[in-house]
């Protein structure tokens, strides 16, 4: 294994690019593909290597997604069926064909002791309600901070795309202007 060798990374791509020396820098292949040569993922400056390792990790990872499911679901107290409440009152019907459990979404008991409570749930232990909106609070906070940073990181993979067909066209454009003997400035 050579330090200064590495495989492109390009899926139909068998040609390895050799520097003098390793670091993390572009490089661009014969087939034009350009990849860090160090951690071998596209291009990805100003972010250092691990960095981009622990985020393509993170996005890998179904851990976001478990943290919207803990914040915006509940499940069904007989079936454990994940029920998403997007509005309405706290009296809920399990729609599993088979299980068809009416429960108070507060506080997932039985929904036949609310009955009178109109809609709402009157149980409350104060322990246990902290509990659950900490949880929920640590979910949300979590989920938006992963949704604002994961918005950044396509923005930019999307300019990234956007300069590298530009680039492609000016160089094209300017080839072809070489042809016919004009200067860059004609």
């Amino acid at each position: 294994c050579n330090r200064l060798l590495r495989w492109c990374p390009s899926p139909d791509c068998n040609s390895a690019i050799k520097v003098q020396y390793v670091e993390p820098k572009p490089v661009t292949c014969k087939c034009s593909h350009t990849f860090c040569f160090h951690c071998g993922e596209n291009w990805h400056d100003p972010v250092k290597c691990h960095l981009l390792r622990k985020w393509i990790k993170k996005c890998d990872d179904d851990s976001e997604t478990s943290n919207w499911i803990a914040a915006n679901t509940k499940e069904c107290p007989k079936c454990n069926v994940t029920i998403e409440k997007d509005g309405g009152c706290n009296h809920m019907v399990c729609k599993n064909q088979n299980c068809k459990t009416e429960f108070c979404w507060v506080c997932l008991g039985p929904w036949e002791p609310h009955g009178s409570s109109w809609y709402n749930c009157n149980r409350y232990d104060e322990e246990e309600a902290k509990a659950a909106r900490d949880t929920q609070q640590k979910s949300r906070s979590a989920l938006q901070r992963y949704l604002f940073y994961c918005n950044r990181y396509m923005n930019h993979l999307q300019s990234l795309k956007f300069e590298s067909k530009l680039y492609a066209s000016i160089k094209e454009k300017m080839e072809g202007m070489q042809q016919h003997n004009m200067s860059w400035i004609e």
